[in-house]
C-alpha cells in the first residue's frame, strides 16, 4: 500500500487528530464528573492538572533534544500508544476497584512525560509537511481544534456519562486513539537533515547546548519566548477564575454557561481568522496588535457587569489568543532549522508551562487572601469607582490589571527592533 504523502497525508492528520483531541477532552470530563460524584471534592481535578504539567514545566528541553534524535513517526505512535494505555490503566482501576486518588496522579505524571514528546514531534513533523506559503492557514486550523474539542467533547462526554457511564466515555477515547494511529502508520512523516553543528555522533548534552546556542543568538526570538512565558502567566490564572468571576458578578449559572460558550466561540473564530488566510505577512505585527486587543478587552471585562457585555468582552478577549498561537508556531517553523525544531518548540512549551504553573499557583491566593479581603477596607476608595464594593470587587481589580501590565509588556517588546523585524531578517 502506498502511503499518504504532500497535502492529503496533513489534512488526514489534522482530522484525525481532531477525533482524538475530542476523545481526550471526552475522558477528562467524564473522569471529572465521576471523581466529584465519588469524592465530593474538587482538590484531586486541580492537583490532576499540576501533575500533567509538571514534566512539561522540568524536562520540556531535555524531550525536544530527545525527539530532534528520533524517528518522529514512531514517537507519535508511541506517545499516542501510550497516552491510551494509561486511560486503560484508570478504566481498569475503576472497575477493578482499586482506584487511589494517587493512581490518578501518577497517571497524570505519565500522561504529561508523553505529551511532552508527542507535541514537539507533532509540531516539527508539521512544519516539514505544510508548504511555506500555507504555514499560517495550517496552523490557524489546528488553533481551531482545541475550542472545537471544548465545545463538543463536554456536550458528548456528558450524553455518553448519562447513559454508559464511566466505561464508555473510555471506550470513545480508545476509538479515537485507534483513528489517530492508524492515520499516522499510512501516511509519511518526513525527517529532517542531520543537524549540521553536532552531526550523527552529538550526544544529547550537545543536542541541547546546540538548542540554547541557537536561541541565544536570535535575539528576536529569545525575547518573543519570554514574552510568551510572561503572557501565559497573565493569561491562566485570571482565565480559569472565569466561573467564579462570572457566577460572583451575574449570581446565574446560565449565564455562566453563556458566556463560556462565547469564549471558546471567540477562540474558534481567532483560528478560523488565520486560516482563512493563505499567508500573513507581518506575523509579529498580528501577534502584538492582537495582544494589544486582548488587553484592552481584559479591562473592558473588569469593568462591564452586565451578562451580555462579559460574553462580548470575552469573545474579543480570546480572538488573539489561538491567532497568535498559529502565528508564532508559524514563525518558528520558518526562523528554526528543521534538525533543530524539537528543541525549539519543547523549550517554548517548557517556558510556558513555567508561566502558567506559577499563575495557577499565585493567582487564587492573590485573590483569596489579598484582594477580595481588601474590599471596602482603607485605599480601596481609589479603585471602587471602577470595581465597586461588592463581592467579586476583587477579581474585576485582577483582570484591569492583567489587561494593563499586559498592555506595558506587549508595547515594551513592540519596541524591541529584533522583535519587530523578525519577519525580515
Amino acid at each position: 500500500m502506498q502511503k499518504l504523502t504532500g497535502l492529503p497525508a496533513l489534512y488526514l492528520f489534522l482530522i484525525t487528530q481532531a477525533f482524538s483531541m475530542i476523545g481526550s477532552r471526552m475522558t477528562a470530563v467524564g473522569l471529572g464528573l465521576w471523581l466529584f460524584a465519588e469524592t465530593g471534592n474538587t482538590t484531586p481535578l486541580l492537583l490532576t492538572v499540576f501533575f500533567a504539567e509538571l514534566p512539561g514545566m522540568l524536562l520540556g528541553s531535555v524531550a525536544g533534544a530527545l525527539v530532534d534524535r528520533a524517528n518522529r513517526k514512531w514517537v507519535l505512535l508511541l506517545a499516542d500508544g501510550g497516552l491510551a494505555l494509561c486511560s486503560l490503566l484508570l478504566l481498569a482501576a475503576i472497575l477493578g476497584g482499586w482506584f487511589r486518588v494517587a493512581v490518578l496522579y501518577n497517571v497524570a505524571l505519565l500522561q504529561g512525560i508523553l505529551a511532552i514528546l508527542q507535541s514537539p514531534a507533532k509540531d516539527a513533523s508539521l512544519a516539514l509537511m505544510i508548504p511555506a506559503d500555507r504555514r499560517d492557514r495550517i496552523n490557524g486550523l489546528q488553533q481551531m481544534l482545541f475550542p472545537f474539542a471544548g465545545v463538543v467533547a463536554p456536550a458528548l462526554a456528558g450524553l455518553v456519562y448519562a447513559t454508559g457511564g464511566i466505561g464508555a466515555i473510555f471506550i470513545a477515547d480508545f476509538v479515537t486513539f485507534f483513528i489517530a494511529a492508524g492515520a499516522i502508520l499510512v501516511m509519511v512523516v518526513p525527517q529532517p537533515a542531520v543537524d549540521k553543528e553536532n552531526g550523527e555522533s552529538s550526544n544529547l548534552l550537545q543536542d541541547l547546548r546546540s538548542g540554547f546556542r541557537f536561541v541565544g543568538a536570535e535575539v528576536g526570538l529569545l525575547v518573543l519566548l519570554i514574552y510568551g512565558m510572561i503572557t501565559n502567566y497573565l493569561y491562566n490564572g485570571s482565565l480559569e477564575l472565569t466561573v467564579p468571576y462570572v457566577v460572583t458578578i451575574t449570581g446565574s449559572e446560565v449565564a455562566t454557561g453563556f458566556i463560556f460558550m462565547a469564549s471558546s466561540l471567540g477562540a474558534f473564530v481567532g483560528g478560523g481568522i488565520i486560516a482563512a488566510r493563505r499567508t500573513v505577512r507581518r506575523r509579529v505585527t498580528w501577534i502584538l496588535a492582537g495582544a494589544l486587543l486582548t488587553s484592552a478587552m481584559y479591562v473592558g471585562y473588569g469593568l462591564v457587569r452586565s451578562p451580555w457585555l462579559l460574553a462580548v468582552t470575552l469573545f474579543f478577549l480570546m480572538v488573539p489568543l489561538p491567532m497568535g498561537g498559529a502565528l508564532i508556531t508559524s514563525l518558528l517553523q520558518s526562523r528554526v532549522p528543521p534538525a533543530l525544531q524539537g528543541r525549539i518548540f519543547a523549550l517554548f512549551g517548557q517556558l510556558s508551562f513555567v508561566g502558567s504553573t506559577l499563575s495557577f499557583l499565585s493567582i487564587g491566593p492573590l485573590v483569596d487572601r489579598v484582594l477580595e479581603p481588601a474590599v471596602g477596607q482603607a485605599g480601596w476608595q481609589l479603585v471602587a469607582p471602577f470595581v465597586g464594593l461588592q463581592a467579586g470587587a476583587g477579581m474585576r481589580l485582577l483582570m484591569i490589571a492583567t489587561g494593563l501590565l499586559l498592555a506595558v509588556v506587549t508595547i515594551t517588546v513592540w519596541s524591541i527592533p529584533a522583535v519587530r523585524n523578525l519577519d525580515t531578517v
